[in-house]
Order: structure tokens, then sequence, then C-alpha cells
């Protein structure tokens, strides 16, 4: 038996529950697995990406769409109740079709959003959706970022640079620990960092800001400063990207590489040039407490 889509649950969900108790969501998963005939096998069937059961997954977004729909409530976690409004729609109804619920959402605009991708919804849990909405935000944000450094002057994208490494925790909290030393006669180098708060060792840096892939001669280049300099270590960063064969060399010669991406990342999570709006907190039964 194929695992039916979360939308074909509506009828058998709510006939199930219509006599008004209460049921917890794993009584429902389970009778509504007998219902439609799924096998054991069925049943373990679990997403690649989430490693979550396939058949509850679906079980957990029809009730969704049923509470928005205003058909049930959730009494307490983990459990549910069917409203006079579900009653009253399954008298009128054989079957409960996917318009019948959408017709009724509470929050019609909240709920339109992201149905447009079907394969979204089936696949996802409400917390994994709201990931993949969070990861969408922070590329969004990166792309901005990275749009205001390359408008920016090359002496300010030398001096980002440096605040970043320091807000990583490179050079202690000395005032001189980083400093841009970028100019004419730089001898390819564009800043340097101590690697900690007692000044043992100088990490040097070059920033690009460029448009096209930054080469092997490029790292070659930075390589033979480093080595004028008696240094063992580099940073090389680009708004750009780097070809395969920078990156060999880089590798190769103790150059930690880091392209735009890369770059506007690390900012979002050190808060370099970004600000926090609003915080969300997602939580979880303490389940030592209940012991």
């Amino acid at each position: 038996m194929t695992i039916p889509k979360f939308d074909e649950l509506f009828t058998s969900f709510l006939n199930f529950i219509q006599d008004k108790n209460e049921y917890q969501i794993n009584e429902i998963v389970n009778h509504l697995a007998d219902e439609f005939n799924l096998s054991e096998k069925d049943k373990k069937m679990r997403y690649k990406e989430s490693g979550r059961l396939i058949f509850k997954n679906k079980v957990a977004w029809a009730r969704l769409h049923l509470i928005k729909a205003g058909f049930i409530k959730a009494t307490k976690r983990g459990y549910v109740e069917i409203t006079p409004k579900g009653q009253e729609i399954i008298k009128k109804n054989k079957k409960i079709d996917r318009q019948i619920v959408e017709d009724n959402f509470e929050e019609q605009e909240e709920m339109k959003v992201g149905l447009e991708e079907k394969e979204e919804v089936t696949e996802k849990t409400p917390d994994e959706l709201f990931r993949t909405n969070f990861e969408k935000i922070q590329q969004k944000l990166a792309n901005e970022l990275l749009e205001m450094i390359k408008n920016s002057s090359p002496d300010f994208f030398e001096k980002l640079v440096v605040d970043l490494l320091l807000k990583m925790g490179y050079g202690g909290t000395k005032e001189d620990a980083g400093k841009r030393i970028g100019g004419t006669n730089d001898e390819g180098i564009d800043g340097v960092i101590q690697e900690d708060r007692l000044g043992f060792s100088n990490i040097y840096i070059q920033a690009k800001k460029w448009e096209n892939k930054v080469s092997r001669p490029e790292l070659q280049k930075f390589v033979g400063a480093l080595r004028d300099k008696n240094s063992q270590k580099g940073i090389f960063i680009t708004t750009s990207n780097f070809t395969a064969n920078a990156i060999q060399t880089a590798k190769k010669n103790n150059v930690v590489t880091i392209n735009g991406d890369q770059l506007t990342r690390l900012m979002i999570e050190f808060n370099v040039g970004t600000t926090v709006n609003e915080k969300y907190e997602i939580k979880s039964i303490d389940k030592d407490y209940f012991d």
C-alpha cells in the first residue's frame, strides 16, 4: 500500500475523533495506519534527509491543517479533540478534501504561504520548514552584505576583514592586535593580526574585492610575501571565489581561503556589520523534569 498524502487523511482523521473525546496523536497515527492498510515496512519508512518517519509526518501535517481550519484543537501537548465546527463539517461532507480545508483556514494568508510548493509541504515538518525559512533569511542577508561590501572602498574592505578576525577571537582584546597595512607598498600584504593575545605569532592577510575568481598566480604572490615575512600562516579573503588550482596552492602552503559567501556568513555569525532584530527559541520537553 502506498503511503497516502497528508490531505488524503483529513476524512479518516475527523471520523476517528468525531465523538468529541480527547485523542493522543500516536493513537491517531496507529489507527490511520491500520485504516489505510499500511504494512510494518510502510510504517517504518523514513525520509533520507531528516530521518523522520514519513507516515507520522503526514499525520502531523494533516493535524496542522485541520487545526488551522478550526476543525480540531490541541488540548495539550500531543493531544487533540474535534471542535463543533469539525463535527458540523463531517455531517455535511462525506469526504473532506483539501479545498474544503483551505476554504476554512482561519488565517488565510499565513497558511497560503508555502502551500504553493506542494512537494515542500509534504516532505517537511513545521520545525524543518522553520529552519528552511530561517536559512532563506540568512542567505538574503548574506547577499545584501556582499553587495554592500562590493560597493565599499578597498580601504574599508581591508578594515572590515581585520575587524572580523578580531571578533573571531584572534589577538585577544589588545587594541593593537590587528591592523590594516595595505597600500601601494604593502608587498602583497593588506593586514596583520596577532594569533593570540600574547602576540607570539602574526597572521598575515590578503583581501581582494574582486568580481573575477582569484587564480593560482595571486596565491603564489601571497605565499611569496609570507616567506619574506618569515611567516607560515596567512588568510586570503575575496568577495568573489577561488579557482581549484588556487585552493590547491593555498592548502599546500598553509593559507586559509575565504570566499564571498563564507565571508558574509562569518560576518553574520560574529555580528560584524549586522544587528539582531528578533530572537526565537524552539523549546522541547525536559524529560528529566518529568522523571
